[in-house]
């Protein structure tokens, strides 16, 4: 996922016409037409790039592995539909996918528009591309610093966590 969304942020912009490009009277209906074309090219190449990986996984993968990966995985399992509705009983386990969610969700829908949120200060498609991709890349290695980190110092993973949070709710 997280290699992905950079490429998308490449992707985009490179398939996508410029509005400063276009200089003829009609510019607005050729905009419109030409990047619907575009836009109708790039959805056919990412769907046919999901297609050909999924092909790829039903072909090569295995319904099991060749050993067992773990002690937990030899256990016998609840039926899907009943284990998830035990989880959502359960209390710590909402607490985790909301501490967990929320501020996913905000970053999710942050990136998604950036584009459109920092178009009124200036900063074009291709600047916010740049943007989205040094972000993301930049939280990659973040987060293999702080798991290099947390690897040396034991028994504060609560405060390690509680202070990533904060340093993202400073920086965003």
């Amino acid at each position: 996922n997280y290699l992905g969304q950079p490429l998308g942020f490449i992707w985009g912009p490179l398939v996508l016409p410029s509005k400063s490009n276009i200089t003829f009277s009609n510019s607005s209906v050729m905009y419109v037409k030409e990047s619907r074309e575009r836009l109708h090219t790039l959805y056919q190449t990412q769907c046919l790039i999901c297609l050909v990986t999924f092909l790829c996984i039903l072909i090569y993968f295995p319904t099991a592995p060749p050993t067992v990966p773990s002690e937990s995985a030899k256990e016998i399992k609840t039926e899907f539909s009943k284990g998830l509705f035990k989880l959502f009983k359960r209390g710590p386990f909402l607490r985790i996918a909301l501490a967990f969610g929320v501020p996913l969700g905000w970053f999710s829908g942050w990136i998604a528009s950036m584009r459109i949120c920092l178009e009124h200060i200036g900063i074009g498609q291709t600047e916010s591309s740049l943007i989205g991709v040094s972000s993301i890349f930049a939280g990659c290695l973040v987060a293999v610093a702080v798991s290099k980190l947390s690897e040396y110092i034991t028994g504060k993973f609560s405060t390690i966590i509680m202070t990533m949070y904060a340093g993202a709710a400073f920086f965003f």
